[in-house]
């Protein structure tokens, strides 16, 4: 991949049990400078369609040459599980979850007895590639669709310049927190 690697990440808004909608927020970057531009998005809270809802703003934004996209963890607006593969294969990019930690499976599993669908959105968490990788501070952990395992950490080197958080994400993030 070279520097340059166009890629958008994706975060969502801060946001209560009593939104029903949640926006969604992608910044569009080569590399880790360099800042193409803004989607905005949004997704049911708890609900079905993050993934269709990504796929649809990467295809309606007019952006070309998307290498990647880098998603803010396993899901939007609280439940909103993303089909990574699914993902990967209707948008024709690959696509890279970023989470910092380790996430407690267990913990997942029973929180999504609470919300619609907990079997389909298990279904969709249970079949990541999880890989933790060490860091000197947090560990953090990655799922991955359409890449393997070296061309994703490669992707989060490229476009990481400080820290942890890859830029897209970092910049995705801090709009998101002003997108309500």
């Amino acid at each position: 991949m070279k520097p340059e690697v166009r890629v958008i990440g994706f975060d969502d808004s801060p946001h209560t049990r009593a939104d029903g909608r949640v926006p969604v927020v992608g910044v569009h970057m080569r590399g880790s400078s360099r800042l193409e531009g803004v989607l905005l998005t949004d997704v049911e809270r708890d609900g079905d369609d993050s993934t269709a809802q990504i796929a649809a703003c990467l295809r309606d934004s007019g952006l070309r040459g998307t290498k990647a996209l880098l998603l803010d963890g396993a899901s939007f607006a609280g439940f909103n599980v993303v089909d990574l593969d699914g993902l990967a294969e209707e948008t024709g990019v690959p696509c890279v979850a970023f989470t910092k930690g380790v996430p407690d499976m267990r913990a997942m599993q029973a929180a999504l007895q609470n919300v619609p669908n907990p079997e389909t959105k298990w279904h969709f968490l249970s079949k990541r590639r999880n890989v933790t990788l060490p860091t000197q501070t947090t560990p953090i952990t990655i799922s991955f669709a359409g890449i393997d395992r070296e061309q994703a950490i490669g992707l989060l080197a490229l476009t990481t310049q400080r820290g942890l958080v890859p830029e897209p994400l970092r910049v995705a993030h801090m709009i998101a927190s002003i997108a309500r």
